[in-house]
């Protein structure tokens, strides 16, 4: 049984471990699909991210765990772009705990709780070459949109990202 809650300091060491997990898994997804190679390690990423992870704990933001009998295995963060706009970011779930319902746990888990807080739109950034997750969010009635600069994604690489938004 997967449980989802609201990380909280204690749980850092597991999130930096599932960021770094994610991170060292889509970079080199990203430089064969855009034909690039990225300019920052993982570490540095991950490292950027946890210097910052307050963006992503209450009241400014969301960072929530799903975990099994033993362990996380999977994260899911929203940040605040402006006030009653957020992004989602770090959607992850380990291959072990994929195919389960975890990631839509994770998002549907997420959006509640930024309704509750009353956001009234959520954006996200993916890649084509990550089709499960943009069946998920589409089917949760995520709908395209124009790149948005608070995003992660370069300019000049923005023509390789699928920008989504979701009106709650």
């Amino acid at each position: 049984m997967v449980r989802i809650t609201q990380a909280t300091e204690q749980d850092f060491p597991q999130v930096r471990g599932l960021f770094l997990e994610y991170i060292q898994w889509v970079i080199p997804l990203v430089e064969e699909v855009w034909g690039i190679p990225i300019p920052v390690t993982p570490a540095d990423v991950v490292e950027r991210d946890m210097v910052d992870v307050q963006k992503f704990m209450p009241p400014h933001g969301r960072l929530f765990l799903a975990s099994d009998e033993t362990d996380a295995i999977g994260c899911a963060c929203a940040r605040t772009i402006r006030p009653g706009l957020a992004e989602i970011k770090r959607v992850y779930v380990r291959p072990g705990g994929r195919g389960n319902g975890t990631g839509r746990a994770l998002i549907q888990t997420i959006l509640a709780a930024l309704r509750e807080a009353g956001y009234t739109a959520i954006r996200l950034e993916t890649g084509p070459f990550m089709p499960a997750a943009e069946k998920l969010y589409r089917s949760l009635g995520f709908t395209d949109i124009a790149p948005y600069n608070e995003g992660e994604t370069p300019k000049d690489q923005r023509q390789h990202a699928i920008f989504l938004e979701l009106t709650l």
